[in-house]
């Protein structure tokens, strides 16, 4: 209870800046229905005085009375109706806007934690249950709750003796809704769970979708997919058999007392002690009490799928994000003009978040010192740490002990905006976005501000040019989600292109040209030697021909550096060098 009282606490923060419209969302929805009271109290006028006292005017009276209230009704309906969804419209954007902030701020660990299906579904799924919370199950318990209170009082103004008979089944209700919340949260949050499993099913899926038929695996992928919708069937069964079985029950106690104080009310009318009017009047008030009283208790179902919702999307805006120097109090800056001098200090780093033993390390206490505008290439089999060891550069993880050290300066002490700032990354797995070719290889620069003559430039150092020249429209021809229009070639130029474009003072090539057939890459091969040129290069690769231009060659094994050297030095040695590059002439 405790925890359900501190979500909504926590999601009522999110409306309050909108209190005006709340105000008005309240206030509009308390006039539509307290006029629900004023026409059952205008029953009695219109039986004693109009029809037993044969008094037109009192009806005449009565009938204004009601179109007036009739339209006074209709524009608090209609400014309810307006005003919830303002609000919940406002939330939404709010809370997904804050969410892809602090999307980009996240750690690559959460990323490695936590599967893309399960983060959509927050941004899709949760957000959507959150507002219901925050703002249905608001207007239902004014309105309903407005609607229940001035039945009560117009009850306990006829007749306060036997509308407290109607308080004593208050305890008993109260204690069913407290049972059928508990089961309602378990079932929302398996709900949860299971749309957020079906999305990443989902998304496997259609990024997949070649290898699920190549592999014949359609039936497999069908099945997990349809064990996950189930589930979700499941619950949501469950959830709606939960309230509707509860609403029945409490409508069941409530028609019994109901139906006592009726009997007790048709003899105080019979002995002359209660007028026709006042009894039909008061019979009237109890006979639509029930329906408000069962609409609040539907919307416990609502409040615990926004709570469950709460707590999902607070979990993940609670996740720690990157820690950033920019928020410290001593912050170093670097000059205009980075030379990219690199220094790797006692170097230790491993994936797992605990405290790992030393065979769990990836790098272990490694030490190197790459000279401003050196190239320098890693090598080694899968698993050596030569990934790992470039992603500790940006910061994309952190490591556990030792330093690193960019021109002298601690990476620690940058803000990660001026880290990253100087360094262009090229990865084995191209990403590209849904946008034109320019704007993919002038990325990060703001649409107005793109130098559209160096993006030409850069693309034709890439070797792109000739493959943009044959498409529809050159290069602002949109290239499809991931780039999927374009070849795998295709796609690495570009990639490559866009590192061109930054001109970063460090380049980072993970396996970069991997995706070129031999021909492309030694025509791209100068460009690169141009770019390299006065810049700090560390290149990831397997060929050949990839690295053995590079001042040196840094061969890793098990985290840690087992040879150094130029290509012609290595191969001389005959040691680890020389037997990977015989493995790979071999195969």
């Amino acid at each position: 209870m405790k925890q359900s009282v501190t979500l909504y606490k926590r999601l009522l923060g999110y409306v309050l800046p909108y209190w005006k419209m709340v105000a008005l969302m309240l206030l509009a929805t308390a006039v539509y229905a307290s006029t629900n009271a004023l026409y059952i109290a205008n029953i009695q006028p219109i039986i004693d005085d109009g029809l037993i006292g044969k008094d037109m005017r009192a009806i005449q009276a009565v009938i204004g009375f009601l179109l007036l209230i009739t339209f006074v009704r209709g524009i608090g309906f209609f400014l309810s109706g307006y005003a919830s969804r303002w609000v919940a419209s406002q939330i939404v954007f709010d809370f997904r806007q804050q969410m892809f902030g602090h999307l980009h701020q996240l750690p690559s660990r959460y990323y490695d934690r936590v599967n893309s299906g399960q983060t959509l579904s927050k941004f899709n799924y949760d957000v959507q249950q959150l507002t219901g919370a925050a703002t249905n199950a608001i207007i239902t318990l004014v309105r309903e709750g407005v609607m229940v209170i001035a039945y009560l009082s117009y009850l306990l103004y006829v007749n306060w003796k036997m509308t407290l008979i109607i308080f004593v089944i208050a305890p008993l209700v109260g204690w069913i809704v407290v049972l059928v919340s508990k089961r309602l949260r378990r079932l929302a949050q398996s709900i949860q769970g299971n749309m957020g499993a079906m999305n990443h099913i989902l998304d496997e899926n259609i990024k997949g979708h070649k290898i699920v038929k190549i592999y014949r695996s359609q039936a497999q992928e069908v099945n997990k997919f349809t064990q996950a919708i189930h589930a979700i069937r499941r619950a949501s069964i469950k959830s709606e058999v939960a309230t509707a079985l509860s609403t029945p029950i409490i409508e069941w106690i409530i028609v019994c007392v109901l139906s006592l104080i009726i009997w007790l009310l048709a003899r105080e009318t019979v002995a002359n002690q209660l007028t026709p009017g006042a009894f039909f009047a008061f019979v009237g008030a109890m006979g639509l009490l029930p329906s408000p009283i069962k609409k609040l208790m539907r919307i416990n179902e609502e409040i615990q799928r926004g709570l469950a919702a709460s707590e999902s999307i607070f979990c993940y805006l609670d996740e720690a994000t990157e820690t950033d120097a920019a928020h410290a109090t001593h912050q170093a800056t670097l000059p205009d003009n980075v030379l990219g001098r690199l220094v790797f200090s006692q170097v230790s780093f491993a994936y797992s978040d605990a405290d790992a033993e030393a065979d769990a390390l990836v790098l272990d206490d490694f030490n190197l010192t790459i000279e401003a505008g050196e190239t320098v290439a890693l090598v080694g089999a899968s698993g050596s740490g030569k990934s790992s060891l470039v992603s500790l550069i940006p910061r994309f993880y952190e490591m556990r002990t030792g330093h690193i050290y960019l021109d002298g300066v601690d990476i620690h002490q940058l803000s990660l905006q001026n880290l990253r700032a100087q360094i262009a990354y090229v990865s084995q797995d191209v990403v590209l976005f849904d946008d034109t070719v320019a704007a993919n290889i002038a990325y990060g620069e703001p649409l107005d501000k793109i130098d559209r003559k160096r993006v030409e430039q850069v693309a034709e150092l890439a070797q792109a040019t000739p493959f943009i020249q044959t498409l529809a429209q050159g290069f602002d021809t949109l290239i499809g989600e991931s780039g999927l229009r374009l070849s795998g070639g295709q796609r690495q130029r570009l990639s490559i292109a866009r590192a061109l474009y930054k001109a970063a003072p460090i380049i980072i090539m993970d396996e970069a040209t991997s995706a070129l057939d031999t021909q492309s890459e030694r025509a791209i091969q100068s460009a690169l030697d141009v770019l390299f040129k006065d810049r700090t290069a560390i290149i990831i690769a397997h060929r050949l021909s990839t690295v053995r231009h590079a001042d040196r060659i840094v061969v890793l094994a098990d985290g840690k550096i087992v040879e150094i050297g130029s290509h012609e030095a290595l191969m001389q040695q005959q040691g680890r060098y020389f037997q990977l590059q015989a493995t790979l002439q071999a195969d």
